[in-house]
């Protein structure tokens, strides 16, 4: 089976001198007793099929479903119409960066996490506190009627998208569209950012190649495990419905000096092309630059190189690009900070409404992942977050200008602000972002079944796992009390606050025992 993986941790090869052909030893996983002797297993199997000169592949699929006992959610049935039973293609991730491909049957605060895996016998049960995340594949889209106007973020890491019901002194109240109409006390919030225009998602993933060109080397482009990987020269595209101002978001990680050419606004999703109207990024580490292409005229420089020091100090950055076609501006953000702005004064040529990515190196590999494309209101700069203890409210307005005082609340589409001289009406559409005052925050640790969960659309919410049941999981979240989320709109599933141990493998999270491309 071509292309085939199985998994384990970070493996040593033994004196060779190339990979080709390199005999690979596991080294023990010290997460728990089972999961050793799994891997005691998966070696042996590897040693027989290395002897047939067969490929084997580990894989997972989310198989949620349980109904459960709302204090110790003890399982008994499943849903087989999220998980097929032949599909095991998602993934869990140990803290010690250990990985393993399986399906998830469930999750019960009495026996742990249920794991199945086509080399075990039974179900593999391990305990919370060893499991970094479970990441899952084939997860719902959000609906494109779904345009939520407001990003709430709250004190304790929770994001949602959402839009605004009412605002009182004590009270939010929001609606969402994985888990309904929501409620929260005002002191949990930290900032609300408004999308005058909503904020609809055009793409979101991948989970998986389907809908992406491919073209690629001996080690080109290809797809693993919610990224998309090359270690040699290649082209990956994608139509990704590009139109008016929109946001391309997504995760690069890199080992090694490497060179990445990425072309927006084209109609050749299946090639490198020159002769097609286009905005063409430039990157490797420390530095970025921005040429026009454009049908007929070739291709013209944008402005200066910006200089990226930072990535000097890194080997994983997430990139945002703002592009506004009405003002002819395009802009990176790196981790949040504005690297540059361009503007084309000779107006935006391109009209195309894909992307391409171009890896322009042998040897070093990089990763791409977590891809979020969206509408965008048009706005260039990010608005600093205040820094520190914030003593008032802080509300930045559409002309720029920010006001300083207390919010009273948010009603009839108008604010109720209150600053030393007088009391201020302002309507929401003039507003684009709130912070809120905080008072000290005690932080509270973690329980092993305090999860945190990435939604599809965007956000994460957390809460203590109460009740796991046949389309969906319920709990108690610290922000929103008793709630629950559609399984299905479920992209990853965080155990512990600490995140999992980075590998040298850059190839995702899971570890080679042997590469059947070779």
């Amino acid at each position: 089976m071509n292309g085939s993986r199985t998994t384990s941790r970070h493996l040593e090869p033994t004196s060779c001198p190339s990979r080709r052909g390199a005999r690979y030893t596991t080294q023990p996983i010290s997460v728990l007793d089972l999961a050793r002797r799994f891997h005691n297993l998966v070696a042996q199997i590897k040693s027989a099929l290395q002897s047939l000169g067969a490929a084997f592949i580990f894989c997972l699929q989310i198989a949620p479903g349980v109904a459960a006992d709302t204090t110790n959610t003890t399982a008994s049935a499943k849903n087989q119409a999220l998980a097929p039973r032949g599909d095991f293609s998602h993934l869990l991730q140990f803290l010690d960066g250990a990985s393993l491909h399986g399906r998830l049957q469930a999750m019960d605060t009495n026996r742990g996490v249920q794991w199945e895996h086509p080399a075990a016998k039974n179900e593999i049960d391990f305990k919370p506190e060893g499991i970094a995340l479970i990441r899952f594949e084939n997860v719902q889209r959000i609906g494109s009627e779904s345009k939520p106007t407001c990003w709430f973020q709250f004190n304790n890491g929770d994001e949602v998208f959402g839009s605004l019901k009412s605002l009182e002194t004590e009270k939010l109240r929001l609606e969402t569209w994985f888990g309904g109409d929501l409620e929260a006390p005002r002191d949990a919030l930290r900032a609300i950012t408004f999308f005058p225009k909503g904020f609809a998602i055009l793409y979101e993933g991948p989970s998986g190649p389907d809908g992406w060109n491919m073209t690629q080397g001996p080690k080109g482009w290809r797809y693993r495990d919610g990224a998309f990987v090359a270690n040699s020269v290649g082209v990956l595209g994608r139509n990704l419905n590009l139109s008016g101002s929109c946001s391309i978001e997504f995760d690069l990680a890199w080992s090694g000096h490497f060179s990445l050419s990425f072309i927006l606004f084209t109609d050749a999703v299946d090639r490198f092309d020159y002769s097609v109207s286009s905005y063409m990024f430039h990157l490797a580490p420390g530095y970025v630059n921005l040429q026009r292409v454009q049908t007929g005229t070739g291709v013209m420089s944008l402005g200066h190189q910006a200089q990226i020091p930072d990535m000097l100090r890194k080997n994983k950055v997430r990139i945002e690009i703002r592009a506004n076609r009405e003002d002819a501006t395009i802009a990176l953000l790196m981790d949040g900070v504005l690297i540059s702005q361009w503007k084309d004064h000779a107006g935006f040529v391109a009209k195309g409404s894909g992307v391409v990515f171009s890896s322009q190196m042998e040897g070093p590999t990089i990763r791409l992942g977590r891809f979020r494309v969206s509408q965008w209101n048009g706005t260039i700069e990010p608005r600093p977050a205040p820094v520190g203890q914030v003593e008032e409210d802080l509300v930045y307005l559409a002309n720029r200008d920010k006001v300083t005082g207390e919010l009273r609340g948010i009603q009839d589409g108008k604010l109720a602000f209150t600053i030393p001289q007088t009391t201020l009406e302002i309507p929401v559409e003039r507003v684009t972002q709130i912070f809120f005052a905080r008072s000290a925050v005690e932080s509270v640790a973690r329980k092993p079944w305090e999860l945190r969960f990435d939604v599809a659309g965007g956000g994460t919410v957390s809460f203590r796992l109460e009740k796991w049941s046949e389309d969906r999981i319920a709990g108690t979240s610290s922000n929103f009390g008793r709630m629950a989320i559609n399984l299905a709109s479920i992209r990853q599933i965080q155990f512990n606050a600490k995140p999992p141990k980075e590998t040298d493998d850059l190839d995702g999270p899971s570890i080679e025992i042997w590469d059947l491309d070779e």
